[in-house]
C-alpha cells in the first residue's frame, strides 16, 4: 500500500525506564522523572493536568510517609498568556478544576496534609 505509512508500534521495555531519570548536580537529591505526552489542542491537556496534580496530591495526604508522591508541582508554560489560562490549576482560584470538575473527593479537601499540597 503505497503512501500508507507503517503503524505505530512502540518498543518499551524496562530497562529504557532508566533513560527517564534526570540525575541532579546534587547526590544528596533524588532523580526527577521525566514523563511526556502529546495531545491535540482542545483534548484537556489542561483537565489532563489538574487530575495527575489531585491524584498525586490525594495520594500523598493518604499516605504522608511515602515519598512516591510529590508534596509539590512544578506547571512550566512558555508564555503569559498561557499562564492565565493555566490559574485554574491554583485550589485557591475561584474556577479551579478540582472543584469544577469535581476532581478531589470532597471528605479529602479539608484534610491539614492534601492542604498543605496545594
Amino acid at each position: 500500500m503505497a503512501g500508507r505509512r507503517p503503524r505505530f508500534r512502540p518498543a518499551f521495555e524496562d530497562e529504557h525506564i532508566a533513560r527517564l531519570y534526570d540525575t541532579p548536580a546534587d547526590p544528596h537529591l533524588p532523580p526527577l522523572t521525566r514523563l511526556g505526552l502529546k495531545m491535540a489542542t482542545g483534548s484537556g491537556k489542561t483537565v489532563v493536568m489538574a487530575m495527575l496534580m489531585a491524584w498525586s496530591f490525594c495520594n500523598r495526604a493518604k499516605v504522608s510517609a511515602t515519598s512516591v508522591s510529590p508534596s509539590a508541582t512544578l506547571v512550566v508554560c512558555p508564555n503569559l498568556t498561557i499562564k492565565e489560562r493555566l490559574q485554574v490549576l491554583r485550589p485557591e482560584n475561584e474556577n479551579n478544576y478540582f472543584a469544577a470538575f469535581d476532581l478531589v473527593p470532597t471528605k479529602m479537601r479539608d484534610m491539614p496534609m492534601l492542604a498543605a499540597c496545594w
